[in-house]
């Protein structure tokens, strides 16, 4: 395949993840681990680096093939297991050092502890590791601006963040609540069809 295509298709892969999401440049950056203007130039024609194309993948639990344009499917069982897996870590790493919210905790631990993603489709076990993992960003970065002297040595990359009680954010917490306890069955943030949000209007 000509290198042009496959970057064509990672930018088109990386543009339609954040939209799907509904997430502004600087959300999309702080998931990938990039500042906000390497994703405006990402978006811009911009070639991506190994790290972010990994870091993706990994974020919203899709497949190598689906990114590189070689697949229709965006999740695999691997691909999505591996997504959930890489957050459990982190989130379990980080926890240790008293940064994640109670409620957050708790509901890491319903989840990660029973049996609920053996009914859930794949769709909505990825909608459920990315809203976690933004969850999880956001609290972060709320102990960061806390604790500043204390995170200067922990966080080499500063970016300025979003945080707080907006409207989107509680909406996403909401759905991440309800999606873990199976009250919603079907993706609210659907990949193959991101302008059709159900639960949205």
């Amino acid at each position: 395949m000509n290198l042009d295509i496959i970057y064509f298709q990672l930018m088109n892969r990386l543009i339609l993840l954040r939209k799907t999401y509904q997430f502004s440049l600087e959300e999309h950056g702080y998931i990938l681990r990039i500042a906000k203007s390497a994703v405006f130039n990402l978006e811009k024609g911009g070639i991506p680096t190994l790290q972010t194309f990994i870091t993706a993948t990994s974020a919203y639990c899709v497949s190598f093939e689906w990114m590189l344009g070689l697949s229709s499917k965006p999740y695999t069982e691997a691909s999505v297991s591996f997504g959930e897996d890489l957050l459990k870590e982190r989130i379990r790493i980080v926890d240790r050092g008293k940064c994640i919210q109670k409620h957050l905790v708790s509901l890491n631990f319903d989840y990660w502890s029973n049996d609920y993603k053996k009914n859930m489709s794949l769709d909505v076990r990825a909608n459920i590791a990315v809203l976690m993992r933004r969850e999880w960003l956001n609290d972060v970065e709320i102990y960061r601006r806390n604790h500043k002297e204390e995170w200067k040595n922990k966080q080499s990359m500063e970016i300025n963040f979003l945080t707080g009680n907006t409207k989107k954010h509680y909406r996403n917490t909401m759905f991440l609540h309800e999606m873990i306890r199976g009250n919603i069955t079907e993706p609210v943030f659907d990949i193959t069809n991101p302008n059709q949000h159900v639960f949205l209007n």
